[in-house]
């Protein structure tokens, strides 16, 4: 199992988003290249115990569109087609 150690978090490593997992959108605080993937409960707390990270070269654009996806359509199909990008 291959891991990403910042700031204290560790992430495991994976190439899909596992069911459960949600993009993180924690902007700059997350490496440049990593998209970071993390289990909530229904308050929206983050397990830190169960992290995730992607590698892929976009991940801070795909972290913008995860925080616009709920304020317009046209963002949520976008977001969507990532995801699917991600798991296809």
């Amino acid at each position: 199992m291959e891991t990403l150690k910042i700031h204290g978090l560790t992430f495991e490593l994976v190439k899909n988003i596992p069911g459960g997992y949600d993009i993180w959108h924690i902007g700059k605080n997350m490496l440049n290249g990593y998209l970071p993937l993390c289990q909530c409960d229904v308050d929206h707390n983050v397990n830190t115990n169960t992290l995730k990270a992607i590698k892929c070269a976009d991940s801070q654009t795909i972290m913008r569109w995860c925080a616009l996806a709920p304020t317009k359509k046209e963002y949520e199909i976008r977001f969507r087609k990532i995801i699917e990008r991600f798991n296809s």
